[in-house]
């Protein structure tokens, strides 16, 4: 677990660009389910914009994007993933291989606070996953 401050600045000497905060939240039975296999990101707690216009509009259209995802602040391991919108729950969703990436980031329980990060290299989307420390959430 990292301090919020410091985490702009890890991203940023990884080699990665335009480190924004998405949302930080509890996760629910829902993320953790292997039967689920998702990750969602309601539309109404996105803290800052994160997308490209040309992602967003793509995502708009239906379409989804291949993304790229690690679950601390090392550069290894690292997953595949697929971000898609959800119009019915007005969500951002990650999936196919999310599940992969929650068992293999073990001890997160229903409940236990995170937050989403976006990043860049070499313009590719790339998403980072922190446990948030009881002392930082807000």
């Amino acid at each position: 677990m990292a301090n919020r401050s410091s985490i702009p600045e890890a991203i940023l000497n990884m080699g990665f660009s335009d480190p924004v905060l998405v949302i930080q939240k509890p996760l629910s039975r829902v993320d953790l389910s292997p039967e689920h296999g998702r990750f969602s990101i309601p539309l109404r707690k996105i803290r800052d914009e994160f997308l490209a216009e040309e992602e967003k509009t793509a995502l708009n259209n239906g379409d989804s994007i291949e993304v790229k995802m690690m679950v601390s602040l090392s550069p290894m391991p690292v997953s595949d993933l697929v971000l898609a919108k959800w119009e019915t729950t007005s969500s951002y969703v990650l999936k196919c291989g999310w599940h992969a990436v929650v068992v293999r980031q073990k001890g997160l329980k229903v409940g236990e606070k995170v937050q989403l990060w976006s990043c860049r290299r070499p313009g590719r989307l790339w998403f980072l996953l922190i446990a948030v420390e009881a002392e930082e959430e807000e």
